[in-house]
């Protein structure tokens, strides 16, 4: 809080560039102001004030929810901030420029439609998007227009009109029912492995061995790793998926992981991180010093991008996608390998080991419930891991 100069010495401060006086100044009321103006600053993550809530646009209540949500998501993985982002802009792309607080249940039908009736560039005859992203989309709306309700932004009828608009169902309209998801054919995955880099080549076989989530494994650093015994490893993850709902997630690895890790470990630092994104630049250096005069200057950069240490969700699955595209092999993505694993783990034991170790849970479990499922599941991960 500043003092004006001038003979009513008014107290203010200033926010986003925009003065907002406070009253006389050393005064109670002054300073009960100042804590006010401060603190729906702060809950607004620090952006300027917005426009009353009949004259504030979709656009402006978009724009104060990813604000929010920046802070919301901030441990959790980016694609979840990404997915939010996509959703709001298939509504900013409609009625951005609309006020929020006309914005009806029609509307969100409307905008439905759209998404039911988008097509692939590469097959316009079959729809892009399946039944459960559109709904996932639409309730990303739904959670915004809440938000938008709970600082001012808009009335409360609009959350109940956009409420209103029920999920789509299978089977009962135009857009298609999701695919069943299957584990990749061994064939396929041994196909691609001939044309990866050590690096995904190696993560490929992880996830085979352990089950793990590409999001789990991707930024593993040699540190975070226990090693238990001989024929047991051990990472317990602080940032995983379901974190935010209380469940713990153990990574295990036993002694198929085990012979995956170890050539890893040895050309990795204490502090380095296991799989490196500069390990997939390698060939590609080599070859291009290859053909390069020994006086030759280098090439002017052509954007501002750089190698990130390790490899990415993104970028590990991208690395799959480019050689199935470059070698005729039926594309596939690293997800899918958890159900090659899963699948195996209950053949040759049960659909409760297959839980266990995949970190599946349908309700938080107390800690007592808990350590005796990693109990059971260290005994398959010695076995089957």
């Amino acid at each position: 809080m500043q003092k004006r100069t001038g003979a009513d010495a008014l107290a203010y401060v200033k926010l986003n560039g925009v003065r907002r006086y406070c009253g006389l100044w050393d005064t109670n009321e002054a300073q009960q102001a100042y804590e006010r103006l401060i603190g729906e600053w702060l809950q607004r993550g620090r952006a300027p004030e917005l426009p009353p809530a009949h004259l504030c646009t979709v656009n402006e209540a978009v724009e104060a929810y990813l604000v929010y949500c920046e802070s919301y998501y901030a441990t959790s993985p980016k694609q979840t901030l990404d997915t939010v982002i996509l959703a709001l802009r298939n509504l900013c792309g409609l009625y951005g420029r609309m006020p929020i607080s006309e914005l009806t249940g029609l509307h969100i039908k409307a905008l439905r439609e759209t998404l039911i009736n988008r097509r692939g560039k590469g097959d316009p005859d079959r729809p892009t998007l399946n039944v459960t992203t559109i709904n996932r989309r639409i309730e990303i709306i739904k959670r915004m227009v809440k938000y938008a309700v709970s600082i001012d932004l808009c009335p409360a009828e609009v959350l109940v009109k956009v409420n209103a608009v029920e999920n789509l169902v299978p089977g009962r309209c135009a857009a298609p029912s999701p695919r069943k998801v299957m584990p990749v054919p061994v064939e396929d995955i041994e196909a691609t492995k001939e044309h990866l880099n050590r690096t995904v080549c190696a993560l490929v076989d992880l996830q085979l061995a352990c089950g793990a989530r590409p999001g789990e494994l991707v930024n593993l650093r040699r540190c975070d790793i226990l090693q238990v015994s001989d024929d047991l490893w051990e990472v317990p993850l602080e940032q995983h998926k379901m974190a935010h709902r209380g469940r713990r997630r153990v990574l295990l690895f036993g002694p198929a992981s085990i012979a995956v890790l170890k050539p890893v470990l040895l050309r990795t630092k204490q502090d380095g991180y296991l799989f490196p994104a500069s390990d997939g630049m390698l060939p590609r250096i080599e070859a291009a010093h290859g053909h390069r005069r020994p006086n030759q200057k280098p090439n002017k950069k052509k954007s501002d991008r750089v190698v990130g240490p390790c490899y990415t969700v993104a970028t590990y699955r991208r690395a799959i996608h480019r050689v199935c595209d470059e070698h005729d092999i039926l594309k596939w993505s690293p997800n899918r390998l958890r159900h090659n694993y899963g699948t195996e783990v209950r053949r040759r034991a049960n659909l409760e080991a297959a839980r266990l170790l995949l970190g599946h849970g349908e309700q938080k479990t107390s800690e007592i419930y808990a350590e005796q499922d990693l109990t059971a599941a260290r005994e398959l991960a010695r076995k089957l891991s």
